[in-house]
C-alpha cells in the first residue's frame, strides 16, 4: 500500500507530482518574465513586416501567459516564484548574444526565424508537460488556464515554422546561429 503524506492526505507519488508541477510552473514563470527583452529585440531587427509582427504577437502572448500563471499560483494557493530554466536560459542567452550590439536589421530574418522556432518550441514542450501533470492530478481549472497557454505557444511555434518553410530562397547556412 502506498504511503500517504500526513499533511495533505496525498499519496507520496502525488506529493512528488505536485512538487514537480510547482517547479515547472516556477520555471515557466521565469521564462515569461525573462523572454520579453529578446523578443523586443527580434521584433525590432526583423526585416520582414510579417516576422516583426510574429515577434510582437509572441511578446504579447507572454504577457497574457504571465497573468495566467499568476492566476494558477493563486488557485493553487502558492506564492509565485521563479526557477531558472537552464535550457531556455541558454536559448535566451544565444538570442541576446546574436542581437546585442547589432544595428537595426543587421541580423538576417532566417536567423531570427530560427530563434523564434527554438524559443517557442522549447516553451511549448514545457507547457505540454505541465498540462499533463495537471491532468494526472485532476487540477481541471488550473489545467484549462495552462492549456490556453499551450495552444497559444503551439500556434506561435507553427507560425515561425510556416515562415521558415514558406521562404524558398532561405539559404540553410543562414539559419545557423553563430
Amino acid at each position: 500500500m502506498p504511503s500517504t503524506h500526513h499533511h495533505t492526505g496525498l499519496h507520496e507519488g502525488e506529493v512528488q507530482q505536485v512538487k514537480l508541477l510547482l517547479q515547472e510552473l516556477k520555471s515557466l514563470y521565469w521564462v515569461v518574465k525573462k523572454i520579453s527583452r529578446v523578443l523586443d529585440l527580434c521584433e525590432n531587427n526583423a526585416q520582414s513586416i510579417v516576422l516583426s509582427q510574429a515577434f510582437a504577437n509572441f511578446s504579447g502572448e507572454t504577457i497574457l501567459q504571465r497573468q495566467r500563471i499568476e492566476e494558477v499560483f493563486a488557485q493553487l494557493a502558492v506564492q509565485p516564484g521563479t526557477i531558472k530554466m537552464p535550457a531556455i536560459a541558454q536559448l535566451i542567452d544565444e538570442g541576446m548574444q546574436l542581437l546585442e550590439g547589432a544595428t537595426e536589421h543587421e541580423i538576417s530574418d532566417p536567423a531570427l526565424t530560427l530563434l523564434g522556432i527554438k524559443l517557442s518550441s522549447a516553451i511549448q514542450a514545457n507547457y505540454f508537460g505541465v498540462c499533463y501533470l495537471c491532468d494526472t492530478l485532476h487540477y481541471t481549472a488550473v489545467e484549462e488556464l495552462l492549456e490556453l497557454c499551450y495552444h497559444e505557444i503551439r500556434a506561435t511555434a507553427q507560425t515561425f515554422a510556416t515562415l521558415a518553410f514558406s521562404k524558398i530562397d532561405f539559404n540553410f547556412k543562414d539559419l545557423v546561429l553563430e
